[in-house]
């Protein structure tokens, strides 16, 4: 059921004008509870997908140069798995919604992209000290004009 409302979303997306646009705060606060569940469905799906493509795979005949590196491999493993379960662990959907519409209330954070914010969001909520300056830097990055 979850497969088949993901591509039903994804299609109505990809007939969506609006789909040029950033999904900024101003984008989020617009759309529906279904949109919502679909996007971040997508994102943690592709946080996933990250974390696999971290990883090497690609056998020494392949087009890609391959040279291996095991320290490498443990320390973006190590990141990677530090980072996921520490913000993003034990969360429902419902919970990353609900968060990015409480994020998205501070007028401040309109112009963010969702795909930045929940980075922010997940950090804030586990009172990271960073995650202050990281939104001030993104406030900055984001604003009108720039």
């Amino acid at each position: 059921m979850r497969l088949i409302l993901t591509l039903v979303c994804a299609l109505l997306l990809a007939a969506s004008p609006a789909l040029a646009q950033e999904r900024d705060g101003a984008y989020w606060t617009q759309q529906n509870d279904i949109w919502k569940y679909a996007y971040l469905t997508g994102v943690l799906d592709g946080v996933v997908t990250g974390g696999d493509f971290s990883q090497p795979v690609l056998s020494r005949g392949s087009v890609a140069l391959y040279k291996p590196d095991q320290p490498c491999v443990e320390k973006t493993r190590t990141t990677y798995e530090y980072n996921t379960s520490r913000y993003f662990f034990g969360l429902s959907l419902k919970e990353f919604v609900e968060g990015m519409d409480a994020f998205y209330k501070d007028p401040a954070n309109k112009h963010i992209p969702v795909n930045k914010a929940l980075r922010v969001w997940a950090m804030q909520r586990k009172q990271v000290p960073e995650a202050n300056e990281i939104l001030d830097e993104l406030r900055k990055e984001w604003a009108p004009g720039n």
